[in-house]
């Protein structure tokens, strides 16, 4: 076993260890009142300029404006976001990256499943409840990595559920030996 293997091997049970601890923890959090507005920026950022033009006329008309499906699940964060130097050498924000802050590792996304429960409006009070609910170390072709499974439960103000999202973090050693991955 090379030195990078053996620093990799025990980043990789850090995670674990941290990620034991917050299995089941979850964190709540008021993301805040969908308008128009977000509903367009999100349509023409996924190229659909017909639904932000819908969502407009709607708008005008005084009909409820319909968020798209993934509205939701497709938003990083509802803040302004960090200061570029806050960002973690893979590019993800402290926030987005449970049980690995301060370790040399990279991150990448797993794949997720979304259910969709009830439709989203403009006008909709949002709050989001996430927690870590798995962490299970893997081997591959290329070597050990952890995969962390999270859980995202969207609601409205008074509780009633709009979406659930099951997510899945890989997290990869950094054999660069740098902590900046690759």
């Amino acid at each position: 076993m090379t030195k990078d293997d053996e620093r990799n091997a025990d980043t990789l049970d850090e995670v674990c260890a941290r990620a034991e601890s917050l299995v089941g923890a979850v964190e709540r959090e008021r993301l805040g009142e969908v308008t128009v507005r977000d509903v367009c920026r999100y349509a023409v950022a996924v190229g659909d300029d017909e639904y932000a033009a819908s969502a407009r006329a709607d708008e005008a008309a005084g009909r409820p404006v319909v968020a798209p499906p993934m509205f939701l699940t497709g938003i990083l964060s509802w803040a302004d976001g960090p200061p570029e130097g806050e960002l973690r050498p893979d590019g993800l924000a402290a926030r987005e990256s449970p049980c690995t802050a301060g370790l040399p590792v990279r991150q990448v996304h797993g794949g997720q499943a979304v259910r969709l429960l009830a439709p989203v409006t403009a006008g909709t009070v949002v709050h989001a409840e996430r927690r870590l609910t798995s962490a299970s170390r893997k081997h591959g072709k290329a070597g050990d990595f952890v995969v962390l499974a999270l859980r995202t439960d969207y609601t409205d103000a008074a509780g009633t559920p709009l979406v659930v999202m099951d997510e899945s973090v890989i997290v990869l050693g950094d054999d660069s030996g740098d902590g900046h991955g690759g």
